[in-house]
């Protein structure tokens, strides 16, 4: 891993993506994917 690897812009990031992306609201369209593949 790089050494300036901006770690707490990650972290910011996924808590925000997260946030707006519930999993649970995301389950039905990621099982409708995985039957396509």
């Amino acid at each position: 891993l790089p050494d300036d690897l901006p770690f707490e812009d990650i972290l910011v990031t996924a808590k925000k993506l997260y946030e707006e992306n519930d999993p649970s609201d995301l389950e039905a369209e990621v099982k409708a994917l995985e039957k396509r593949e």
